[in-house]
């Protein structure tokens, strides 16, 4: 654990799968979350990841009831709730009916727009400090057939393709450079839960052994459910994430889906799962991967408990990071996430340039690449006639020039490198 003497500078608390309640107790664990929350101050967020309403169809009556408990539990909470969409709230495949909650919700005058993302949209980023951003995804938008929702993306202004969310995930995950940031999304990434093929040992007994192993067998390999982390666009979707979180090393994913509770990570990912708030499922802690065409992504299991409960995420002053797992029946497990952010104060020094303007050119003198005339025949000349021409370009320096600029982040994209700048009015 996080030594004592550590400042808490947010605390998130995830409880997802509040709607999947099947008749099995859970005051107790609902105590103990109404306790948490009461006890943290207003640079806390509670997070509902999804299923935060019922299964059934047509139970608008019953998922009331489930919003306004949940609710309830908030009460004397000084942070921020946020209703993250999951599988129930599409059930209906009707985006009016999938708004229906967040209408409902609005009636509430504690908070404005409980529910993020809206209006059945995907996307929503939110700054949350100067060292932490938190990504906002609806992966049931992602993931479902589009041909059987009905009025799929009306609402929406910008994002209404998967080719646009891929454009937009990669401008939001380059924008967190050099900072924490939360993807919060109900479909994890990583899982050992039993979405990803881990049953228990009465689904391989049932209904004679062997058959419920060969039943097994058959539908992890054939994913025929849009739940199973194989399925085309579930898949998809695992791919394009952690393809694009690579390009940072403070990315945590934030989920439910699963009803159990986990913490994986692979290639500098960290996923946390806390889907069991209404009932609980089997898991097994074990490796796993995500493939691809041309690659794939190892990730581990460090934790995995089938209990019902809840996660709380700290992040410290420093920028590190812990999780840890609250149930009713055992002791709080906690875990390391993130280590201290670097401070980014070096020492480096640089020769000044006395001169008010310097030649160069990107490539230098054409003769140091000249290529032969067979590749030439194959590649032609492009543009390397551009890249040799000598140009002439101003000195200036970063503390004087506009008054002086500050160093924001690092830029640029697949095919450009720079740096974003900012002055003493904050431009």
């Amino acid at each position: 654990s996080e030594p004592a003497e550590k400042e808490v500078a947010h605390t998130i608390f995830i409880a997802g799968g509040f709607g999947n309640q099947n008749g099995e107790e859970s005051q107790e664990i609902k105590k103990l979350l109404s306790q948490k929350l009461r006890d943290a101050d207003s640079s806390s967020m509670l997070l509902y990841v999804g299923d935060n309403i019922s299964e059934e169809v047509g139970a608008w009556q019953k998922d009331k009831f489930l919003i306004d408990e949940q609710i309830q539990l908030t009460e004397g909470f000084k942070g921020e709730v946020v209703f993250l969409p999951g599988n129930n709230e599409w059930k209906s495949r009707h985006i009016d009916s999938i708004q229906r909650v967040e209408e409902y919700l609005d009636e509430v005058e504690t908070q404005e727009d409980y529910v993020q993302p809206k209006n059945g949209c995907p996307m929503e980023y939110r700054v949350i400090s100067d060292s932490l951003d938190i990504l906002l995804i609806d992966s049931k938008w992602f993931i479902s057939n589009w041909s059987r929702v009905k009025g799929i993306n009306k609402k929406c202004t910008d994002i209404v393709t998967r080719m646009r969310f891929a454009e937009e995930l990669e401008g939001y995950i380059n924008d967190a450079q050099g900072k924490n940031l939360i993807i919060t999304m109900h479909h994890p990434v990583f899982t050992n839960g039993e979405n990803a093929g881990h049953k228990s040992f009465k689904s391989h007994m049932l209904p004679l052994p062997l058959v419920g192993t060969l039943l097994n067998g058959i539908y992890d390999l054939g994913a025929f459910s849009p739940e199973n982390p194989l399925s085309r666009r579930y898949n998809y979707l695992r791919v394009l994430v952690t393809s694009l979180a690579k390009a940072s090393n403070r990315v945590t994913v934030i989920s439910g889906h699963e009803e159990s509770l986990q913490y994986l990570s692979g290639g500098d990912i960290h996923q946390i799962v806390s889907g069991a708030m209404g009932r609980s499922k089997t898991t097994k802690q074990t490796t796993d991967e995500i493939n691809t065409v041309g690659g794939s992504l190892s990730y581990k299991g460090h934790f995995t408990h089938g209990k019902k409960g809840f996660a709380q995420l700290d992040y410290f002053t420093d920028g590190s990071s812990q999780v840890t797992f609250i149930t009713a029946d055992d002791a709080p497990k906690t875990f390391n996430v993130l280590p201290a952010l670097e401070s980014g104060t070096g020492d480096a020094s640089y020769q000044k340039v006395v001169a008010e303007t310097v030649v160069d050119s990107v490539y230098g003198p054409e003769e140091n690449l000249e290529h032969t005339k067979f590749f030439k025949y194959l590649w032609g000349e492009r543009y390397r006639n551009y890249y040799h021409t000598a140009v002439t370009a101003p000195v200036v320096y970063l503390d004087t020039l506009y008054g002086g600029l500050e160093f924001m982040k690092k830029g640029g994209g697949h095919q450009s490198y720079s740096i974003r700048l900012q002055d003493q009015d904050q431009r």
